[in-house]
């Protein structure tokens, strides 16, 4: 009877560790697929969204590869996983990242936030609390519609908006550049497609910042769609490399800042494209494992999301890396950086 009560057990255990064993199998071809269409990334739409979950596939690599271990391993399947560990985990090297740190030189230093907002937001007095705690001097909001648009207009500390001077989709822009100090403002020459309507977007912002230590600086201010689908992932690239042409085409002694929810991850083929072929970019994405910025959950106190939402900058500057702001009920984190420039005599008209 006991060694009958064993075998049970025993038997149970077998098709248990079986039945494993087939999900393991089963994920790592799951995972495999989606790993290897990065591959087609730059021509499928629906492999560029892979990319939005590029942090969470190395993960589920790992998991898979201590799973293979654990249910006994065998030659070929440690080489699957192995594979997947390795191939995830250089993909998620993003181009142009951390570059630019250094010691900030206080008399030309100054700080730049960026918030998408998120529409349906209704805590909107939380965001002054944010100002105040981060105190940048320059702020690029994002999904600034409706009751937002007069929130956003009367905040304090910030005389000089960039409001609806520059139209958007249905005349109204979502995108808001705020500053302490004086700005020219104009939109950028970009066609805003219908897409932008459904899945998001604001018209672009170029603005001339004239800083308080004689400098100036032009800030591109940018929201492209999320790309949710085959026409939106067309424009959101066709936007983001005309910001990177726009940017590359200014003159090389006066420093560009590219700010706002850019709805696309450090590892997308355009992102990469667009820092990767300039002489002039740099990304200020962490290098190898940026923090989260548009969060799709908290667990235990983490956030789960994926970054999309950054400051670039040309090479004029000194950073001290990208920081994350407090939250204020949106679907993003705020995010800012301190800049300084390494030549703040420089004075450039506008183009």
């Amino acid at each position: 009877m006991i060694e009958a009560y064993w075998s049970s057990i025993s038997g149970r255990k077998s098709v248990g560790v079986a039945l494993a064993r087939f999900v393991v199998i089963v994920s790592i071809a799951g995972v495999g697929l989606v790993s290897l269409s990065s591959l087609l990334s730059s021509r499928w739409w629906v492999a560029d969204t892979f990319s939005f979950f590029r942090q969470e596939i190395f993960v589920l690599s790992i998991c898979l590869a201590v799973g293979v271990v654990l249910l006994g391993p065998s030659p070929l399947r440690l080489a699957l996983v192995g594979f997947l560990v390795v191939f995830n985990g250089v993909q998620l090297l993003p181009a142009g990242g951390g570059a630019g740190l250094g010691r900030l030189d206080n008399v030309n230093r100054f700080r730049v936030l960026s918030s998408n907002v998120y529409s349906n937001n209704a805590t909107r007095e939380l965001l002054a609390g944010v100002l105040t705690e981060v105190d940048p001097d320059i702020v690029a909001l994002q999904e600034v519609v409706g009751p937002w648009r007069q929130y956003a207009d009367a905040l304090q500390g910030y005389p000089y908006s960039s409001g609806d001077i520059v139209p958007g989709t249905g005349g109204e822009n979502s995108i808001r550049l705020l500053s302490r100090y004086p700005m020219s403002v104009e939109p950028v020459g970009i066609d805003m497609h219908p897409v932008a309507r459904k899945f998001g977007g604001g018209q672009a912002i170029r603005a001339l910042v004239k800083l308080p230590f004689g400098s100036e600086v032009v800030v591109y201010a940018i929201h492209p769609p999320t790309p949710r689908g085959y026409q939106a992932w067309v424009f959101r690239n066709e936007y983001l490399t005309a910001i990177g042409r726009a940017a590359d085409s200014e003159p090389d002694d006066l420093p560009v800042i590219i700010v706002g929810d850019w709805n696309t991850p450090p590892w997308s083929p355009v992102f990469q494209r667009v820092i990767g072929q300039s002489a002039k970019l740099i990304s200020l994405d962490n290098l190898f494992w940026p923090e989260a910025t548009r969060i799709f959950s908290v667990i235990v106190g983490l956030f789960i999301g994926t970054p999309i939402d950054r400051v670039v900058t040309s090479r004029n500057f000194v950073n001290a890396g990208l920081r994350m702001g407090p939250e204020f009920g949106s679907d993003h984190r705020p995010v800012f950086v301190d800049l300084s420039l390494n030549h703040p005599s420089v004075q450039s008209g506008p183009k």
